[in-house]
């Protein structure tokens, strides 16, 4: 039995495979949040359903469309969440090369994922390549809104 969620009382401990049917059930692939409390899933649980979205995604659209990027990130702040920086920052590179290939450069997308990989950066103590990912991320987000 986990804690995936905040949940409380009797929702509070579940099998993983329970939370894992439940979460093919509904299908909404891109939202790691439990249905119940509404929380983010956490730990092993978060890591184990962004899995499952990313190999579902790439079935549905193919290895390089947006959803199956946002998985990744999904899947990276996951492993980050659950203290594995460097695999946090590798699956967020991994996001940011296909959101840039699919979207461009200056899509709002992009700046999530710049932040999201600035974060494992800051994580791994690296503050100059933070900082330096974060005025990127910046200079997109103004591009959108002046």
């Amino acid at each position: 039995l986990l804690s995936p969620c905040a949940c409380r009382g009797s929702a509070k401990f579940i099998h993983f495979v329970c939370v894992s049917t439940a979460f093919r059930a509904r299908g909404q692939w891109l939202d790691l949040t439990c249905p119940t409390c509404s929380h983010f899933y956490s730990g092993g649980a978060a890591v184990g359903l962004a899995d499952i979205a990313v190999k579902e995604l790439e079935k549905k659209h193919g290895p390089k469309h947006r959803e199956v990027a946002i998985a990744w990130s999904n899947l990276g702040s996951a492993y980050g969440e659950m203290g594995e920086f460097e695999r946090e920052k590798e699956l967020q590179m991994r996001a940011l090369d296909m959101m840039e290939k699919e979207l461009g450069p200056t899509h709002p997308v992009v700046a999530v994922v710049l932040g999201n990989l600035a974060n494992a950066y800051g994580m791994l103590g690296d503050v100059h390549r933070k900082r330096d990912i974060l005025e990127r991320a910046l200079s997109v987000k103004e591009l959108q809104h002046g």
